[in-house]
This record gives structure tokens, C-alpha cells and sequence, in this order.
């Protein structure tokens, strides 16, 4: 069965479909009209249940710290010329029914692991990470890297020119950094069972 596609409610009136479409900004999706294979399943509807964890976060120049509240790596808080990877690392506990990881914001390149075992890589949005065929139930180790832009590295030539221009500046302002979250876990909802039920 291919993971990424699913049968989508439509409506046919008058020599047109109608469907209604959820995407994130920048997807991309291939809308498929006609007879499909049958093992292509129904998109099943899920019950989101967030990630409040505490993170620990490496960058490669070494540093290590703690975040209990994802935030702008490049904020005033933290460090704003940092351009490479980030590592946020914390525990997770799964239940059975585990369908999707969502990560929300990110900024920009993210690769994810449960227990150091990849479960995939996105270059944007949206952040979103099968889960159904993993063995997901019980604690896992979930390791997010994020890759940022390189735009704030001040040692290049081109990104010091861009950072001392003012109307650059401007109107060129700079993405944020890291991972922002919310970080979610999308739960497949048992037949029978309704929201307010789970």
C-alpha cells in the first residue's frame, strides 16, 4: 500500500468534481480523477494529542542547552547568527493507535528519528511523518534535526553585504530558526468511537 495517498471525498454536479483539499503552505499534492487500486485506503480520522516534553538541544559548535518551550533558535534569547544543524532530543510516550507525527513549524530541513531509526525528511511544510507502520507503542526516543538557512552567516561575503543593508533588511526580512512547534501525535480514531469519546 503507498503511504502518502488516500481515497478523497468528492461531489459531482454537473460535469464537475468538487473536493475539498487541506494543504499546508508550500505542499504539493497530485489529485488523481478516476479508477484507482483497491488497496489505496480511506483517509481515516484522527484525535491529536500534543507534545508538551522538555527538549535537550545540541548545536554542532558544541553548545548544549535546555528548552522547555520551543522557541527562534535565532531569537535574542538564544543565538541569532547561528546558521547548521539543530538537534532537539526528548522521550515520547505512543499509544497503539499512533498514525502521524506533526511538527509544525520548522525552519527549514527536518529529519526525524524514533529510538535513532529515521522516519523521515521534509524540506517544508508540511512537517508531517507516517507513523502507521512503525512500531510506535510505548516510550520512544524522538530526535528531531533541523537544518536552518544559512542567510545569518555573517562569515560569508554575501550574507554580510545582505545584513549590512539596511533596505535589505527590510524588506528581506529573515526567517526564524529551529524547530517552533506545536508538536503533535495524530491518534486513528476506532469505528464506533466519537471525538468526544477519545
Amino acid at each position: 500500500m503507498n503511504r502518502n495517498a488516500y481515497k478523497v471525498p468528492f461531489f459531482a454536479e454537473a460535469n464537475r468534481v468538487r473536493a475539498t483539499l487541506d494543504m499546508e503552505h508550500h505542499e504539493a499534492l497530485l489529485l488523481y480523477i478516476g479508477h484507482w487500486r483497491d488497496e489505496i485506503e480511506e483517509q481515516h480520522s484522527l484525535t491529536y494529542e500534543p507534545v508538551n516534553a522538555v527538549w535537550q538541544v545540541g548545536l554542532e559548535t558544541g553548545v548544549h542547552f535546555e528548552m522547555r518551550q520551543l522557541e527562534n533558535i535565532n531569537g535574542k534569547n538564544f543565538v541569532p547568527h547561528y546558521t547548521g544543524k539543530v538537534v532537539y532530543e526528548t522521550e515520547i510516550a505512543l499509544a497503539e493507535r499512533a498514525c502521524v507525527l506533526e511538527l509544525g513549524e520548522a525552519y527549514e530541513i527536518v529529519d526525524a528519528f524514533l529510538n535513532d531509526i529515521p522516519i523521515g525528511s521534509r524540506q517544508n511544510t508540511p512537517y508531517r511523518f507516517d507513523l502507521s507502520h512503525e512500531a510506535v507503542k510505548g516510550k520512544k526516543r524522538l530526535r528531531i534535526e533541523v537544518t536552518t538557512s544559512c542567510a545569518r552567516d555573517l562569515k560569508r561575503r554575501d550574507s554580510a553585504t545582505f545584513g549590512r543593508s539596511m533596505s535589505a533588511t527590510v524588506y528581506n526580512a529573515l526567517p526564524p530558526g529551529g524547530l517552533l512547534g506545536p508538536i503533535r501525535v495524530g491518534y486513528a480514531i476506532e469505528k464506533g468511537v466519537r471525538d468526544d469519546e477519545t
